[in-house]
């Protein structure tokens, strides 16, 4: 099954997603901070990065303009809960810039393994 790594600075909303995932049967790599998830996709690798856009180090979207820079291959799931400038950020993703999927929190379970089922559905399209 694919590998996936998880970062969200909400330790519970990790937790829940990590055992949605991992209960779906993939190899899920949890962190609460976006420098260790950028850490964890160079040493470790995945197929799927799902980032939180706000976070207290470094953001999802700076997460993200280095993924695709550094690992185009690796599809990018964004999930957020809002903030003060997040229709401008959305607005950008949503054109398909820096996310191939986005998730409004809370993410229900279901929605969350339909959204990892579509792009990697698509990346082996």
């Amino acid at each position: 099954m694919a590998s996936i790594i998880l970062i969200d600075d909400d330790p519970l909303i990790l937790k829940t997603m990590a055992f949605v995932l991992k209960g779906a049967g993939y190899d899920v790599h949890t962190t609460v901070s976006g420098k260790e998830g950028l850490e964890m996709l160079e040493t470790i690798g995945a197929e799927v990065i799902i980032s939180d856009v706000f976070m207290p180090d470094i953001d999802g979207i700076e997460v993200f303009m280095k993924a695709m820079t550094e690992f185009p291959q690796v599809k990018r799931i964004l999930i957020s809960g809002g903030g003060s400038n997040s229709d401008f950020r959305m607005l950008s993703i949503s054109e398909g810039t820096l996310a191939d999927e986005v998730l409004t929190k809370p993410v229900n379970a279901e929605a969350l393994l339909r959204t990892v089922e579509k792009v990697l559905t698509e990346q082996a399209g």
